[in-house]
């Protein structure tokens, strides 16, 4: 089955977190082909590597759309009510750390 599929496998595995940990080992133990396992594992890497610059992209452009159409004041409302909940979240930690 590996034989089979163990290209996929590494390939897709670098969208996995748990399978990108094993991929390796286990297409060791399975005795892949080197030759086969570099292409698959060099594939998935620029895959990964360049999904998630073009996502990261994707969404730098979104929210600079979106942040030229927020006003001042509405960003010195959200940076006041951040630091109210920061407060109010401190203060209960304290709280909680003095009633132990």
């Amino acid at each position: 089955m590996f034989d089979r599929h163990g290209g996929w496998a590494v390939l897709f595995g670098r969208f996995v977190a748990l399978l990108r940990i094993l991929a390796g080992p286990l297409a060791g133990t399975m005795r892949m082909r080197y030759p086969a396992f570099r292409t698959a594992n060099a594939t998935g890497a620029a895959l990964w590597a360049g999904g998630t610059v073009a996502a990261v992209q994707l969404l730098g452009l979104v929210a600079e759309a979106w942040l030229k159409r927020f006003s001042w004041v509405a960003l010195v409302v959200a940076v006041v009510l951040g630091l109210l909940v920061s407060r109010q979240v401190r203060a209960r930690l304290e709280r909680a750390a003095s009633d132990e």
